[in-house]
């Protein structure tokens, strides 16, 4: 495997070393990247995530137990291990709609 930061005879080569002729480095004269300020408000978050009560936690959970309950329970007769596999998948996949993790396909 060759090392592509490494110079000849396995020296590492330092990002801040990198320019050509000229003097620039790989980026050019690209400005420096800065975070806005807008961008970790409140309302970012409130777009991102869906809002779930302790309610509502409580209920998927009961669900997730149970599901895996019966996966362990009966999982085996449906195929051996995959079949348990395939049902904790499905369960996982109810869980994560559940808790807003993530939207129905």
């Amino acid at each position: 495997m060759v090392c592509p930061t490494c110079r000849p005879g396995g020296k590492t080569i330092h990002i801040d070393e990198i320019s050509d002729e000229s003097g620039a480095t790989p980026l050019g004269d690209a400005p420096p990247f800065e975070l806005g300020e807008g961008i970790l408000s409140g309302e970012a978050v409130d777009i991102a995530v869906r809002g779930v009560s302790p309610a509502e936690q409580a209920e998927c959970m009961y669900l997730w137990e149970r599901d895996m309950d019966l996966c362990y329970s009966v999982g085996k007769a449906m195929g051996g291990y995959p079949g348990i596999q395939a049902c904790v998948e499905k369960a996982r996949y109810n869980y994560n709609i559940c808790m807003g993790f993530t939207r129905p396909i």
